[in-house]
């Protein structure tokens, strides 16, 4: 289908199967870590814990244990063993043997006795949707899964660890292109119901007697498929308001006392309503590109048939031009096209457009259930990702909520991820005057490489793993402030404390006639 083949990044940093937190380490007289440093035989269970370290984030271990070998010498295990053995790998100097860059990117306080789930620093909103765990119908399991809630604990996106770090920022634009928003929802907040630039009566849902626009762009967006200046969501009837609650999964007000919260308490939603053909989706695109939105979510496909438009494609290709993201809608199973043929539920065989275009801007998202099973269309090499879906969120109903599942549920989770990260990049460069801004390849690398690894997606995605929005924001972490995050400095081996030292993003490291930015964007590893 003409994406490089993607690596299998579990096996690339040595992930075995072994069980973190339990069992003892491989620390016998053979690979016995003692406190010498160049040439230390650090044993391969500690080698795999650090590469697992490195690539999936956090991980608890039991309290302190001992054992003896049998001439009575003390063996370390469990987290005293990585411990000792991460305080050995992170004084070896660039020329010892068994250095590794990547080992910096551990922090040691992440395994004390003091780090536990309980103190991670979870932030939850005081919208009152997530005061009952129990209910069913309106507690948001994909933000936050705890244990009685049905299926499996901790099957989200951990967004209470991610709003520990961020929350959002109202000049983060994502630009909602699907059936228009209902803007005037309260948890959406946009004030100026009669679009007059005028505070009317009614119209103050504050009480501060200052016209607001909520999570809303301040100029709304655009209908173009009625080419006016309303986009509210005319989907209300047949369709359940899907543009209105897509929106509410990325940006529903947090933290406001109401309803319940998107991934981002605070944003900018730039409403662009569509009919879901080439010439409106285009224009869609265009204009979003043209007035400084960073990413679209499209939990959609074009009519008819879902087949590839050129016009359309040209729109994706200048959107990338621009460093302007698209996340979508990967389809959902038993799909029918517009003949009512169903569609082959695996994507690499049967694509579906545009979110199947071969462009680095492209982020094709699949859905998992509460129980983390893949439960929609998948693609080995098509699809990148998976994220839950399911989550509450504002309709087209006065004031009203309802559920939005499947993948159209499901890419609106990655959106608001990746507007939390863009809303901590714009934090650094308002502290930072200078500093760089990722590029599409970077934030899909992290995105990536920041996911859980879930068994019932392997070989059905890219990254074969479910979005965590918290680790995602972790990996964003850069020690000098050059502008590149630490993580993607280790994958080309320059120093994550030096400034002076950087990633040559435009090379081509594996000879394999793509740039290295490219390769990123397609979600493969430009290193030999």
């Amino acid at each position: 289908l003409g994406r490089p083949e993607p690596v299998d990044v579990h096996t690339r940093f040595a992930i075995g199967s072994m069980t973190l937190g339990t069992g003892d380490l491989d620390l016998t007289t053979s690979g016995a870590i003692t406190d010498g440093l160049a040439g230390t035989n650090i044993s391969a269970d500690v080698a795999r814990l650090m590469d697992r370290l490195v690539i999936e984030g956090i991980y608890l271990f039991p309290a302190p244990a001992y054992g003896q070998n049998c001439d009575g010498s003390q063996v370390y295990q469990g987290r005293d063993a990585l411990l000792n053995a991460l305080s050995i790998l992170q004084a070896l100097r660039p020329t010892d043997p068994g250095y590794d860059s990547r080992y910096a990117l551990i922090n040691p306080d992440m395994l004390t006795d003091e780090f536990s789930a309980a103190n991670i620093g979870l932030r939850f909103p005081n919208d009152p949707y997530f005061a009952d765990p129990t209910s069913l119908l309106t507690y948001p399991w994909t933000l936050h899964h705890p244990a009685p809630y049905p299926g499996i604990e901790d099957a989200d996106i951990d967004a209470p660890e991610a709003w520990s770090l961020q929350t959002g920022r109202a000049d983060v634009i994502a630009a909602i292109v699907d059936s228009g928003v209902n803007y005037t929802h309260e948890d959406l907040g946009f004030e100026d119901a009669n679009l007059n630039g005028v505070l009317d009566p009614g119209e103050d849902l504050n009480a501060n007697a200052v016209l607001d626009s909520g999570n809303m762009w301040p100029t709304l967006g655009w209908d173009f498929a009625d080419n006016d200046n309303d986009p509210n969501d005319k989907n209300a009837i047949f369709g359940l308001s899907h543009g209105t609650r897509v929106a509410g999964v990325v940006g529903a007000l947090g933290n406001n006392g109401l309803g319940a919260s998107g991934v981002n308490w605070k944003i900018s939603l730039m409403a662009l309503r569509i009919s879901y053909d080439a010439s409106s989706t285009t224009q869609a695109i265009d204009f979003a590109a043209d007035n400084k939105a960073r990413e679209i979510n499209g939990s959609w496909g074009i009519w008819p048939w879902y087949a590839r438009n050129q016009t359309v494609a040209g729109a994706v290709k200048r959107a990338s031009d621009k460093n302007l993201l698209m996340v979508m809608a990967a389809g959902n199973t038993n799909q029918t096209d517009g003949l009512g043929v169903p569609l082959n539920d695996d994507n690499d065989k049967k694509p579906i457009y545009p979110q199947s275009e071969v462009l680095p801007n492209v982020v094709n998202v699949t859905a998992t259930d509460y129980s983390d099973q893949q439960v929609e269309r998948f693609g080995k090499y098509t699809v990148d990702l998976a994220a839950p879906s399911g989550l509450i969120s504002p309709s087209y109903l006065p004031n009203g909520y309802f559920a939005i599942g499947q993948t159209s549920g499901a890419a609106p989770h990655v959106t608001g991820a990746i507007a939390l990260l863009l809303a901590e990049e714009k934090d650094r460069i308002d502290a930072n005057p200078g500093y760089r801004q990722m590029t599409m390849g970077e934030i899909r690398y992290l995105l990536l490489t920041s996911v859980d690894p879930l068994p019932a997606l392997k070989g059905k995605c890219v990254s074969e793993g479910r979005l965590n929005a918290y680790r995602l924001l972790l990996n964003y972490a850069d020690s000098d402030l050059d502008g590149y995050a630490d993580r993607i400095e280790a994958l080309f081996g320059t120093d994550p404390g030096n400034a002076a030292s950087r990633p040559d993003l435009n090379g081509d490291a594996d000879g394999d006639g793509l740039s290295n930015a490219i390769e990123m964007g397609y979600g493969t590893i430009p290193v030999p």
